[in-house]
């Protein structure tokens, strides 16, 4: 699937890997989510897939749990990391992916999300956040986003897409 991306320096991109690294797994392994795969079933449940060192993984999280299933095994998992712990905090805040939407993680909370570049705050993202953006880059490196629940901006250097 190809999916476009805005990458943290705020230039558009388009790539076939929205992958992004949440680090290192109990075992060594890097874990890294494809941002690209998310598909919300309901409000708790969410499918994706995910990197485990080489081997990608087809899953469906339960966000009311924090524990996600891995297909076709159909075990279930639990968070023994702070990647994994990581990974199910972004994959249960992001919205689904759509083509020409771009989904960022606001990797380094708390972050605000403004009315207009340096306007006045509309929210603040407190946590580990996947969130949508949408529309380019505005200004000098804001990034439109409907996250608060209407029209906003948040600056470039508080969202990564890949790490």
């Amino acid at each position: 699937m190809l999916c476009t991306l805005v990458d943290y320096h705020g230039l558009s991109a388009q790539a076939g890997n929205c992958d992004y690294s949440t680090g290192t797994a109990v075992g060594g392994q890097n874990i890294s989510v494809d941002l690209c795969s998310i598909s919300r079933i309901s409000s708790r449940k969410v499918n994706f897939d995910y990197n485990l060192g080489d081997e990608r993984i087809q899953s469906q999280a339960n966000c009311q749990s924090r524990t996600w299933i891995t297909f076709p095994e159909q075990a279930v998992n639990r968070p023994q990391s702070q990647a994994t712990r990581d990974m199910i905090q972004i994959v249960c805040t992001a919205p689904s992916f759509n083509e020409g939407i771009g989904i960022g993680v606001v990797f380094d909370p708390p972050s605000n999300v403004r009315s207009s570049p340096n306007g006045n705050i509309v929210c603040t993202i407190r946590e580990l956040t996947a969130i949508e953006l949408r529309g380019g880059v505005v200004g000098d490196g804001w990034l439109r986003t409907n996250f608060c629940g209407r029209s906003g901006v948040i600056h470039q250097s508080q969202v990564l897409f890949k790490r």
